[in-house]
């Protein structure tokens, strides 16, 4: 009874009317940019591990260190492409079985990757009490703040994306009702809301104040449901170009300034983030799509979820076993690590890509045939 009243719940009701095209056009500078932030989260693993020498090690510490921001346009751009490509018609069970076919099979593989290194090659990550694991296999570990390393390091990530996709359709819904006024609101709250509560981690309890908090991360989230509906209903065009880049550019140097701050982690960059995303949908829309488009970017763009699970793993333990036949951390030796760990990365992305998510996609979330049209259903059904 449970399964059948959710599918037959929808996502979302419509409220007021709005101008949404019935084909929205694809978005592919914003799958491109999600191999950036991918890209910019790698950097910053590798200045975090410290074993490049010399001035690459500099480089790499003043270019990179606000890279955890990548995270934070990862949470936007996830609200604004679901909301982009959401169908009114979807049911509330359809849309958490296609997410979980999306994520699940990989999460199960980098755990299960994750315990097999911390036994062998990084030994700091190896678990001391089966609990916090099962909690990460299950999607739940970064409630705990004290979890947050726990299983595959990075998946804290992925609990976050796993309670936004849970809130999805009751939050689409909300926005669907709202006037453009109100959405506009709405979205100048979720910044506001990004922006303060690290201003209040010490006032907050933890479990919203701590960075790693599905809760805390939350307004991001929301923030690029509301740019979405707003430019898919035609009441914003978004912003030029130039100013998405730019702002984005100056958050981003700004919390590279100030890595002290718990401001650095998304409050510096979420204004530049969320223009820059609404900028390059704009620029899709009217068929302009830049760099970001073009095929090699969005080929990458589509194994970036693989290589943001597996790169800080395979990353460390590379430099483990480099470490363990007693390398020199020349500035050479230290690139060659680096470019060998990359590519190593790369390759294992792209066939986890290849060879899991998609599999596991097909398996668990199988394409239904289209519906047939009325008149057709009609004329199946009449005796001949």
């Amino acid at each position: 009874m449970v399964c059948a009243g959710m599918e037959a719940m929808s996502v979302a009701q419509p409220g007021p009317p709005v101008a949404v095209s019935v084909s929205h056009p694809r978005l592919d500078s914003l799958t491109g940019l999600r191999w950036v932030a991918a890209l910019v989260v790698f950097a910053f693993h590798l200045r975090n591990i410290g074993q490049i020498g010399g001035i690459a090690q500099k480089v790499l510490n003043h270019a990179f260190g606000a890279g955890a921001t990548g995270v934070s346009l990862f949470f936007i751009l996830s609200g604004f492409v679901l909301t982009w490509s959401h169908r009114p018609g979807t049911t509330v069970a359809r849309f958490w079985r296609k997410r979980l076919a999306r994520i699940y099979p990989l999460h199960v593989v980098g755990v299960a990757l994750a315990l097999v290194l911390g036994f062998t090659l990084i030994p700091r990550i190896a678990p001391t009490d089966p609990i916090p694991v099962i909690a990460n296999l299950l999607l739940v570990s970064a409630w705990n703040p004290e979890w947050l390393q726990v299983g595959n390091p990075v998946s804290w990530t992925l609990v976050c994306e796993a309670f936004f996709y849970l809130a999805f359709p009751f939050l689409i819904a909300v926005v669907a009702r709202l006037r453009s006024a109100a959405v506009a609101v709405l979205a100048l709250a979720s910044t506001a809301a990004t922006i303060a509560i690290p201003l209040f981690t010490d006032q907050l309890p933890a479990i919203v104040a701590a960075h790693s908090s599905p809760l805390g991360r939350l307004p991001e989230f929301l923030l690029g449901i509301c740019l979405a509906h707003l430019m898919r209903t035609g009441a914003w065009r978004g912003p030029s170009l130039t100013l998405g880049v730019f702002t984005a550019l100056a958050g981003y140097a700004w919390a590279n300034d100030d890595l002290t701050s718990p401001l650095s982690y998304s409050a510096y960059t979420v204004v530049g983030f969320a223009l820059l995303t609404a900028a390059l949908a704009r620029a899709d829309i009217a068929g302009h799509g830049g760099l970001l488009a073009t095929r090699p970017l969005v080929t990458l763009g589509a194994v970036s979820y693989a290589f943001y699970l597996f790169h800080l793993l395979i990353l460390e333990a590379w430099v483990s076993l480099w470490n363990a036949v007693g390398i020199t951390h020349s500035w050479s030796t230290s690139a060659l690590v680096a470019t060998t760990a990359f590519l190593i990365a790369l390759g294992v992305s792209w066939l986890a890509h290849r060879y899991i998510e998609q599999p596991g996609v097909r398996l668990l979330n199988p394409r239904r045939p289209a519906p047939m049209p009325v008149r057709e259903r009609e004329l199946a059904h009449t005796p001949a």
